[in-house]
């Protein structure tokens, strides 16, 4: 064996080593490119200079040209995804398996390679979470951390979400002072009823704006974020569907309401790098829902009569003092607004289902909510069962803090994890607990109107679908005495 020979075959292991790594994610794909360019370059630049010998007589340059095309063919492996993935939207088809396992869920959620994918093919944990949020690329037009396959993108777009979600106690105040009189304001003009799911969905929408996009409040119009908000839940439901989806580069009228919110910004919404949709989607979505749940169970629900009251003091103490008082602190009640938010987050997740998938398209999904109401993972008696709204389980010494997966797990947890989500529950609802004690001048409250009265009284969580709000409406009661809680 000659020199060159045994030269050939070092070559070929770092080169196998390396397309090996970037399967695995763990190469970035710059690097993939560069390096694939260099290595075509070299063959080119040895037949232009030299074009005398033919390239079997240099297995050195056949070595390159081979490794050249382990590269790019690696680099179409990790970012090309099927034309029926893209067309059948994802998690619009039921996944393999449905779990509500602890552990199972955990090592989803972190999808640990060797105990998630036993079909022998390793796959990308960007790849895994990406192919079945690929609907959403369609629907929104966005690029971002959920839907990106490229390990250095996805760590800029979880930079800059962390320094969004990094405010300080001054930013936190005057977020108290904006969402005090805009809930009072939105409530009270409505004389005889409140349509309360689109006030919160306003709230959210102009907190996720001012905090990502850095817009002022006063630049933000109700109709444009009413329309939103609309637009989004209409959106997001059509894309489940491939016979109901709807490309984004025919909303216009969407992308109008966008460059109006966020005008003078590098933000495009025909851009998907640019879309200021791949900050609103995830921030706007994860939030709003939790608000409203929490907020029905602290203000309309009969059952908890006896301990709403100190409740909703923990998040009206929370709010007025936001600047200068820690949420984890405990109000003379006992109770504080992490224990109230939390409380929230865990029967009612942002996220109800967390899907992976593998490149085969075998799907797996971690059943948070299931999870999340397992009377073995939260044990209790009474009003402290698993499927019940009780804030004061988290004062418990034993409270399974493991288990709490609101924020997911593993190297996919949410940048909100670290106090913001609880914080921006608690500041919401207040501001909106708040609002809905005012009553008008012939001494009258708020109770909830129509069929939604008896959702209220019944004994079950609450609905957490998507829809299994819609209409519900707030209107002036006899005095106040109709109120539930």
């Amino acid at each position: 064996m000659g020199f060159g020979t045994l030269l050939n075959i070092l070559l070929i292991i770092p080169g196998l080593t390396f397309c090996y790594l970037a399967r695995n994610g763990n190469v970035d794909q710059g690097v993939l490119i560069v390096s694939a360019g260099l290595f075509i370059f070299t063959l080119v630049a040895r037949f232009c200079v030299f074009n005398k010998e033919y390239l079997w007589e240099h297995p050195l340059l056949g070595i390159a040209l081979l490794f050249g095309i382990f590269i790019c063919g690696d680099i179409l492996y990790r970012t090309e995804f099927r034309v029926e993935d893209l067309l059948l939207g994802g998690a619009a088809t039921p996944p393999d398996e449905v779990t509500a396992d602890l552990e199972r869920c955990k090592a989803i959620l972190s999808f640990k390679r060797g105990y998630i994918i036993d079909d022998g093919q390793p796959t990308s944990r960007l790849r895994a979470r990406a192919l079945l949020n690929k609907r959403l690329e369609l629907a929104f037009g966005i690029d971002n951390a959920f839907t990106t396959t490229e390990k250095k993108y996805h760590n800029e777009f979880l930079s800059e979400s962390q320094r969004g979600l990094n405010i300080g106690n001054g930013d936190w105040s005057r977020l108290s002072q904006w969402a005090r009189p805009f809930a009072r304001a939105r409530i009270a003009r409505e004389k005889e009823t409140c349509n309360i799911v689109t006030v919160i969905q306003m709230m959210t929408l102009n907190m996720a704006l001012q905090i990502f996009l850095k817009r002022d409040d006063s630049s933000l119009l109700d109709d444009d974020l009413a329309q939103l908000a609309s637009a989004i839940n209409r959106l997001w439901i059509n894309s489940k569907s491939p016979d109901t989806i709807q490309p984004w580069a025919e909303q216009d009228q969407l992308h109008r309401i966008l460059r109006n919110l966020t005008p003078e910004s590098h933000h495009d919404p025909c851009s998907p790098w640019e879309n200021p949709m791949n900050l609103i989607l995830p921030s706007y979505e994860t939030l709003w829902r939790v608000v409203l749940r929490c907020f029905l169970e602290l203000n309309f629900r009969p059952r908890h009569a006896a301990h709403a009251p100190r409740w909703r003091a923990a998040v009206r103490f929370f709010m007025e003092n936001v600047g200068g008082w820690h949420m984890d602190n405990r109000t003379v009640n006992g109770i504080s607004a992490t224990d109230v938010a939390k409380e929230a987050l865990r029967l009612y997740p942002p996220t109800r289902r967390v899907y992976r998938t593998t490149h085969s398209g075998r799907s797996v999904a971690a059943d948070i909510e299931t999870l999340h109401r397992d009377p073995a993972v939260w044990p209790g008696d009474g009003e402290a069962r698993a499927t019940n709204f009780c804030p004061e389980r988290w004062m418990e010494d034993g409270v399974n803090q493991d288990a709490f997966l609101a924020f997911g797990a593993g190297p996919f947890a949410c940048p909100a994890r670290g106090g913001f989500g609880p914080k921006a529950v608690a500041l919401l609802v207040g501001a909106l607990t708040e609002a809905v004690e005012v009553k008008d001048e012939r001494g009258r409250g708020w109770v909830v109107d129509g069929r939604f009265a008896d959702v209220m009284a019944a004994e079950e969580p609450l609905g957490s679908g998507r829809e299994a709000f819609d209409g519900l409406r707030l209107r002036r009661g006899g005095g106040g005495s109709e109120k539930s809680a």
